[in-house]
Parts: C-alpha cells; sequence; structure tokens
C-alpha cells in the first residue's frame, strides 16, 4: 500500500495543506483509526465511534476555561496502549496530578530509569519481562532495605515505556523516587553507584546484561535537567508545535506513551504515523508492541505513597477516558442518523477541533454546513 494511497483514507487528513500543521487532536483520531485496523477485534476498534449503552445522543461539550471539547455519549476503550485519543487525556490527567504533588514535596526528588541489554532479535515478550521481574527483584533484599534507611527512599510512582529503534524494541522503566529529604551531590553520586552495581547483579542473577553506563540512570529533580530537554524536546509530536514546551520529570513518567522519541528510537505514536505513511513494516511492529504491553499498568505506584500525599482515590484509566470537565457547556447533540454521518465522513477529530476554536454560533453554522443543513442544537 503506497503513502498517499493510505493516507486518502482519511479525508480529515487530506483536507489540509500538505505543509499545513495538523491539528492534534485531527491526528489522534486518525491514528485512532490507523489502530483500529491494526487491531480490529480490540476496544480500540469501538472507541468513540458507537454509542454508550442507552444512549442515544452523542454530545459536544466545550470547556470555559481550556477551550478544549469533548464528546460524551460514546463507548471508550480507556486502553493508554492501544488509543491515541485515551491515552492522551488519561496521561495529561496523571500529569496534572503528579505535577501537584512535585510542586508540593518538600523533600528530595530523582529519577531512577531502569533498561537491560539485549538484541535486535530479542522478542518484546521477554525483553519486557526481564524489565518488569527486575524492578521487583531490585526492590527486595536487605540491600534495597538498608537503601531506604540510610537514604530516605520512601517509595516512587514506576512508569512503563517502550521505543523502537536500531536494537529492536526497547522497554524501560522509569521511576520517581520520594526522598524524606535533599540530598547531597556526594551522596546522591555514592546512591547512583550503588544502585548501578545493584540493578547489574539482579539482572545477572537472571542471565542478563545491564549497560554499566545506561543500565540504571539517576537524575534530581531539583538539578538541571538539561539532558532531558534536550532528549525530549518539546511536548509529543502529535501535540502543536505552538504550544512547545520544555519537559518536566513528572511529564516523563506520565506521557510516555504520547511523547516525542529520541533520534535513534521511535515511539509507538511515531510508529503509528509511520504506518499510516505506508510504511507496513512499523505496524508490525506496533503490533507486537499493542499485544504484549495489553493488560499491564503503566503507572504503579509504591504501597502507602499515595495515602502519604493525600492524593484521591485512584481512578480508573476508562472512567478518566470517558470523563468530561466540569465546566463545559453543551455546543451541540446529534441523533444517531447525524452520528452516522459524521462518522462516515471521517469528521470525529476536526468536529472537536473546530468546537475548540470556534464560538457557539460560528461552530453550529459550520456543523450545519457539514451535515448538509441538519439541525445540531443540543437535544
Amino acid at each position: 500500500m503506497t503513502s498517499n494511497a493510505h493516507l486518502g483514507i482519511y479525508t480529515s487528513i487530506a483536507s489540509h495543506g500538505e505543509n499545513q500543521t495538523l491539528p492534534p487532536i485531527v491526528l489522534r483520531y486518525a491514528l485512532q483509526s490507523v489502530a483500529r485496523e491494526l487491531l480490529p477485534h480490540e476496544r480500540v476498534a469501538t472507541c468513540f465511534r458507537y454509542h454508550a449503552p442507552n444512549k442515544d445522543t452523542v454530545y459536544v461539550h466545550k470547556s470555559k476555561t481550556s477551550k478544549k471539547a469533548y464528546y460524551s455519549g460514546l463507548m471508550v476503550c480507556g486502553s493508554v496502549w492501544h488509543c491515541p485519543v485515551c491515552a492522551t487525556r488519561i496521561s495529561e490527567a496523571r500529569r496534572q496530578e503528579l505535577t501537584s504533588v512535585v510542586n508540593a514535596w518538600t523533600g528530595g526528588l530523582a529519577m531512577v530509569t531502569y533498561t537491560a541489554s539485549h538484541r535486535k532479535n530479542t522478542p518484546l515478550r521477554e525483553i519486557l519481562d526481564v524489565i518488569t521481574e527486575g524492578v521487583r527483584g531490585f526492590k527486595s533484599g536487605r540491600f534495597f532495605t538498608g537503601v531506604k534507611d540510610r537514604y530516605g527512599w520512601i517509595g516512587g510512582v514506576k512508569a512503563l515505556e517502550n521505543t523502537y529503534g536500531e536494537n529492536g524494541h526497547h522497554p524501560h522503566c522509569h521511576e520517581l523516587v520520594f526522598f524524606t529529604n535533599e540530598l547531597s551531590d556526594e551522596t546522591l553520586d555514592q546512591l547512583h553507584l550503588s544502585l548501578r552495581i545493584h540493578w547489574r547483579e539482579v539482572l545477572g542473577r537472571k542471565g542478563w546484561l545491564a549497560s554499566t553506563d545506561v543500565g540504571l540512570n539517576m537524575k534530581t529533580a531539583t538539578s538541571d535537567i538539561k539532558d532531558y530537554i534536550t532528549k525530549w524536546g518539546h511536548e509529543p509530536s502529535i501535540e502543536n508545535p505552538a504550544f512547545a514546551r520544555k519537559w518536566t520529570l513528572e511529564q516523563e513518567i506520565t506521557k510516555a506513551v504520547v511523547k516525542k522519541g529520541k533520534k535513534e528510537g521511535r515511539t509507538m505514536t511515531q510508529l503509528l504515523i509511520d504506518y499510516m505513511n505506508g510504511d507496513f513494516q512499523a505496524g508490525e511492529v506496533w503490533k507486537e508492541y499493542a499485544r504484549e504491553f495489553k493488560g499491564r499498568n503503566q503507572l504503579v505506584w509504591s504501597r502507602g505513597m499515595r495515602d502519604l500525599l493525600k492524593l484521591n482515590a485512584w481512578e480508573k484509566d476508562e472512567v478518566i477516558a470517558e470523563s468530561v470537565p466540569q465546566d463545559t457547556i453543551v455546543l451541540a447533540g446529534f441523533n444517531r442518523d447525524q452520528w452516522k454521518a459524521i462518522l462516515s465522513a471521517k469528521l470525529r477529530g476536526e468536529v472537536l477541533h473546530m468546537a475548540a476554536n470556534l464560538d457557539e454560533e460560528g461552530f453550529a453554522q459550520w456543523i450545519a454546513e457539514k451535515l448538509n443543513n441538519t439541525s445540531t442544537k443540543p437535544t
């Protein structure tokens, strides 16, 4: 399948000039359609496409503060791994929560990243299991008990991530660690070295290797994080460049599934984009990722940390994906025939983009023209 032929099925993309920046929400829904094509039997295939049980009307809401637009009345999959639409909504909610925690924390903070050496032909499942089981083993035993006591390591929140590069799949785990007090540079260097040695020993017992230099890496949230700025550059590539800004450690934790990858590796979002542009192999790689990450938790808090930080009860991903902010107004309500027309014309993303950027009157006029002057007043 050629690039142009593949892109041609996404009319909302084709309607934009070749050199124009595609609105983020339009691209997210186009990528969701790509995921649906690759995973026709998963829940992403029905996400934000079909009516939720006992719902006959699809509503378009617009936030008074953020000016973003949302749908309600539709089924959602709530998958951070499979769905570009749900992943963005879920990761943003997690990021906001973690940002508030980081801003309020008066002790020390650090980012620890766990990786393992592997070859290109190593199956993703094997590498992923080594990373996840390795981190569990890393936290057990007398060594880690001593680390907690000596350095005031209270707990943290772990996040899984995957990229794909010259050596194949590269799953790894980030952990934002909370310490009782700020640690001096000398103390951090000592801790970093001992953690690296311990990580290599843990993987060695499983017959695996970790790079001496980057097998385990630690950065402090209060120090200069210019290497992270270089690594990530700006917000996810599916976000509008006009609002690009530097990455913080809490974004590193929560937005891994949508961020821009390093030069030597592609994120899973980039694989979807490449497949949409005609790269068949990228689609096959993405399907392997989707299969192996399915059912795994993206974020895992240490036991007792959420209570310690006085956070609200944990909300499931699906609940976040289908939620609508409280400060919204309803711009339109579509009956089943109207929604079918929008779905058939592949306008789901464009409807939300226009709702976010037009006033009520302008949006009503625009959608009426799209639906051949069919009334779209809220029901």
